[in-house]
């Protein structure tokens, strides 16, 4: 279990983490500045959670972007070499796309009654990026396995 929650938090921080800094372009005195206005941070929030969770459609997008899946990817993998198991990573993977999920729902205000209808409209993206954390965390674990 303590692999799991590691595996996960690992994800989670270098996944945001590359978004906030490669894919937005964001800098340390630019992100000071966001961190001190609740309503700016919700915001950017907001926005790292939805580009994570929606790499099939950046990726099908008019002007491609493949951040989301690198970042993803990236987190996976480091998960995965921390896991040491694909079983935890699998569940490392559902627990990652379950915070990113319920972190949009909560930062967007959505009526709970709303989320299944919210995650029926991102069934693709939620496949894209469940498979984006899984398949790079699976390869990062088979690499460390005991």
């Amino acid at each position: 279990m303590f692999r799991t929650i590691m595996a996960t938090l690992f994800v989670l921080i270098v996944s945001i983490v590359i978004v906030v800094f490669q894919a937005f372009g964001l800098t340390i005195s630019q992100l000071q500045t966001i961190v001190g206005d609740t309503n700016a941070l919700k915001g950017l929030g907001f926005l790292v959670f939805y580009f994570l969770l929606t790499p099939y459609s950046s990726a099908t997008a008019a002007t491609p972007v493949y951040g989301p899946i690198i970042a993803l990817a990236a987190g996976g993998f480091i998960g995965g070499l921390i896991s040491k198991s694909g079983v935890r990573m699998f569940f490392a993977s559902i627990f990652v796309i379950a915070i990113y999920f319920v972190g949009i729902a909560l930062i967007s205000g959505a009526d709970p009654s709303t989320w299944t209808g919210l995650a029926k409209n991102m069934a693709i993206d939620l496949g894209a990026a469940f498979g984006s954390v899984f398949i790079p965390g699976a390869i990062g674990a088979s690499l460390t396995a005991d």
